[in-house]
């Protein structure tokens, strides 16, 4: 519109604004920009001379604004918001930890590392010493990623614009890197992070406005390989994790149950659609666990709640596609038969970790035989058979070699081969009802949950599995039993296995066992399946000391919260400290482990560990005495 005015009153093409203060006040008049004049009567005061000269200033200060505004947004644009004459860093030291404040772009001077990556010929020599500043060791292979994570790897995607962005972020990036045990894997492993995301000029551009995101980033990148390897696979997953920053807490089963339903509604194929979801989960718990927002008794929940609904859409989706073809089960009075999964072990007290198995087993409300549906097939089954073939289908597809959902063990399966995995409640119930049952069974119920199936059935077999626990004829000797069974799983288990070794995870899980059932005849109160919270129950009624459950709890969830990072960091040894070879807690991954647990020693966690399982085997040898 300016423009236009300019040539109507010029009568020619301008490109520039006139000096003329009269020329300047009649274009402020023609772009709407005058005051209300009073209308009155003339005045000699000379008001309408100091009116037009107030909308000559109105107008000129509001083009000031908008070429201030344009001359932002393109900045923003281009990234192009340093000064232009260079100045080098105060030293090439790496800088002590900082307030995420420090991440604020000086607008007065470009830091040598931007100048750096600006430059299309930069001094080799130079560009080292400022990568050796910041930590890195190979310096050719850290100046190749560098620029690698300068350009686009999509060439539709402006690679000025990647660069330029990069640029202004590369100061604080690689002064965040150089905080990280080992710069250069950090470095190799946010290339490959960027590589697999695409778009890295919106990349960078999301972390050079978001400081927390961008210590977030580095940190996954630096310490949690596992959550890595889930965004380079998934790379649309990066809006999980800014996600992560914003919730207050991780969702409940509901959410989660409703999310995978939705998810597999109208889905032929569940396995790729669950996989995504269970890796989205584990990358949202995963850094919230990072962050250190969440207690690991809160991971081991949602990690739970994550497993129980890929099994139900699994279970649900085979239980379909076998009564297409058998008909539906039902009992003796024509009335409808369910089957019900019932976790067992950690994942039954809902305390897994992101990589343990899943302890399951089957039972189903009652015998009989399908019936078959109007314009189906002929075929139909017993009950036990039915069940069975679904137990078998469900176990397949989540534990299937090619495309692993997860590990599936069945603990408490039966038959020659190991075949029968489901049981009617009565034909589960009968031994631990005659006596018959062993105690390695009988403490395998105290951490059983149902969750599949509907609410009543659920409780049907809840009830019948507390019965169950009730019925145990406890003696004495039975402590010597249950540390005849510990030290069977010590003798398999390496010295410095946090689980099955001496003072491991399993010493609380058996002190646990044995106390609900030596004392479930007498208890009216229900017992958790966790063993944190189990404990706490059994404290509350009685059953063992109070400082004593504290304590054992305590040293349970420090156990549990090692190796839960240990996950994270994806070490070959699932429950063992990764020192050296000599024994020394001088590795890559011990580092990162200090830094996941907030540690500055790694050789306090080693000590830390043996002090806890030293308590742990002291009061399992008192507590488990007659």
């Amino acid at each position: 519109r300016l423009e236009h005015h300019l040539a109507v009153l010029l009568d020619h093409r301008v490109a520039y604004l006139p000096d003329d203060d009269l020329i300047r006040t009649r274009l402020a008049w023609r772009l709407g920009v005058r005051r209300p004049r009073d209308r009155s009567g003339e005045s000699g005061d000379g008001s309408d001379e100091k009116a037009a000269v107030g909308d000559r200033e109105r107008f000129e200060k509001l083009l000031d604004e908008t070429f201030d505004v344009n001359r932002k947004i393109i900045n923003h644009l281009m990234a192009q918001d340093v000064a232009a004459s260079p100045t080098a860093a105060s030293d090439l030291a790496v800088r002590p930890v900082a307030a995420q404040s420090d991440l604020a772009p000086d607008i007065d001077a470009v830091e040598i590392e931007t100048e750096l990556i600006l430059d299309p010929d930069p001094d080799p020599d130079r560009f080292a010493e400022v990568l050796r500043g910041h930590g890195f060791i190979d310096l050719d292979r850290a100046a190749d990623q560098i620029s690698s994570l300068s350009h686009e790897s999509v060439s539709f995607l402006s690679p000025r614009r990647c660069r330029q962005f990069f640029a202004g972020l590369a100061p604080h990036l690689l002064r965040e890197i150089a905080r990280t045990p080992a710069p250069d894997r950090t470095l190799d492993q946010l290339s490959e992070v960027a590589d697999s995301i695409g778009a890295k000029a919106t990349l960078w551009e999301l972390l050079g406005a978001n400081p927390a995101t961008l210590a977030l980033m580095v940190n996954l990148c630096s310490l949690t390989p596992y959550l890595t390897g889930i965004l380079t696979e998934n790379p649309g997953m990066i809006d999980e994790l800014v996600d992560s920053l914003l919730m207050n807490r991780l969702p409940p089963s509901e959410r989660l149950d409703a999310q995978s339903i939705r998810l597999c509604q109208f889905a032929d194929d569940l396995s790729p659609i669950l996989q995504t979801f269970r890796a989205g989960c584990h990358l949202m718990i995963g850094t919230r666990d990072l962050l250190g927002k969440e207690t690991v008794d809160a991971i081991g929940q949602s990690l739970s709640d994550t497993a129980d609904a890929c099994l139900r859409r699994v279970i649900d989706r085979e239980l379909e596609l076998l009564t297409a073809r058998f008909g539906d089960p039902v009992n003796e009075q024509n009335e409808p038969v369910e089957m019900v999964a019932v976790a067992l072990g950690k994942y039954g007290g809902r305390e897994p970790n992101y990589h343990s198995d899943l302890d399951l087993t089957f039972l189903y409300t009652a015998e009989g035989e399908t019936q078959r549906r109007v314009g189906g097939p002929k075929a139909t089954l017993s009950n036990r058979q039915f069940f069975n073939q679904l137990a078998q289908n469900v176990v397949r597809t989540v534990d299937s070699a090619g495309d692993r959902l997860y590990e599936v063990d069945l603990p408490l399966a039966q038959g020659a081969d190991e075949t029968v995995l489901a049981y009617s409640i009565d034909q589960f119930i009968k031994p631990f009802r005659l006596g018959a049952a062993p105690l390695w069974r009988r403490a395998a119920l105290c951490q059983a949950r149902a969750f599949s199936g509907s609410r009543r059935t659920r409780e049907l077999v809840s009830a019948a599995i507390a019965k169950a626990i009730r019925q145990t004829p406890w003696r004495d000797s039975q402590f010597a039993e249950f540390k005849t069974l510990r030290q069977r799983g010590e003798s398999t288990a390496a010295p410095g296995n946090m689980k099955r070794g001496v003072g491991g995870t399993v010493d609380a899980q058996f002190i646990v066992a044995a106390g609900v059932l030596k004392s479930a005849g007498r208890l009216d109160a229900e017992i958790a399946t966790g063993v944190a919270a189990a404990l706490s129950d059994l404290a509350a009624a009685g059953v063992y000391d109070k400082a004593d459950a504290e304590k054992l709890i305590d040293n349970y969830r420090y156990l549990r919260n090692v190796e839960t990072k240990l996950r994270l960091i994806d070490t070959p040894a699932r429950h063992e400290l990764p020192l050296s070879a000599e024994g020394k807690p001088d590795t890559l991954e011990m580092k990162q482990l200090a830094a996941l647990l907030g540690e500055s020693d790694p050789a306090e966690i080693v000590r830390r560990c043996d002090d806890v399982r030293v308590s742990n085997r002291s009061m399992f040898e008192r507590m488990l005495a007659p």
